[in-house]
């Protein structure tokens, strides 16, 4: 295990390959697995993104996958609007 994220009330795991996993509450999209995806007890991969580093709070998820971008899913800050799939983050502002 290369990293840890948690959030209030998920997790994420990203292994020293790359592979990202997610457990825990799928609200707003968390996990990143899609609108149909009901809440994961057992850390899953997460799709066949190769990553990075990987960060959590509240309501949002975020990676910075292997070609250096930014990628955010949950209720981001960037569009106040639930991404129930990773999407790479177009601008960042502070």
């Amino acid at each position: 295990m290369k990293q840890v994220a948690c959030g209030s009330e998920h997790s994420l795991i990203l292994t020293q390959l790359g592979e990202m996993y997610a457990c825990g509450r799928n609200h707003k999209g968390l996990l990143g697995f899609g609108q149909d995806v009901n809440d994961r007890h057992l850390a899953t991969r997460l799709s066949s993104i190769s990553v990075k580093q990987v960060a959590a709070d509240r309501e949002q998820s975020i990676c910075v996958n292997s070609e250096g971008y930014v990628m955010a899913w949950g209720s981001t800050c960037q569009s106040h609007v639930n991404n129930w799939t990773p999407k790479i983050v177009d601008s960042l502002s502070i």
